[in-house]
């Protein structure tokens, strides 16, 4: 698989990567979000299409997506997305791509 909307059905969600210190609220919903999102070095913008494939590691309920998230100093996601996490059960993702990255992918069940 190659896009992160086949692999979770959703539009959306929180990507952690594999350092545990880097995490991503993204829209995955359209065709051109292949592979995993970079952030550019220049802005907080995101890339995509990159291509590597997508494999699923492992897949897990949790009934509290917030508590799946570690500390981080570089975490580009909202304080509203953050509180809409809160206590939301959603579906954990370990994914690894075909470039060697690891990531947890959560996607809330509110989330589109």
């Amino acid at each position: 698989m190659k896009t992160l909307a086949e692999i979770t059905g959703k539009e959306s969600g929180i990507i952690v990567y594999n350092d545990n210190d880097f995490i991503i609220a993204a829209n995955w919903s359209s065709p051109l979000c292949v592979g995993l999102p970079r952030v550019t070095p220049i802005d907080i913008e995101l890339m995509w299409g990159f291509d590597e494939e997508l494999t699923i590691i492992s897949e897990s309920v949790t009934n509290n997506c917030l508590a799946e998230l570690p500390e981080s100093d570089e975490a580009y996601i909202t304080e509203e997305e953050l509180g809409s996490i809160r206590n939301a059960a959603g579906v954990i993702y370990l994914i690894e791509s075909s470039t060697g990255d690891e990531v947890k992918v959560i996607c809330p069940y509110d989330w589109h």
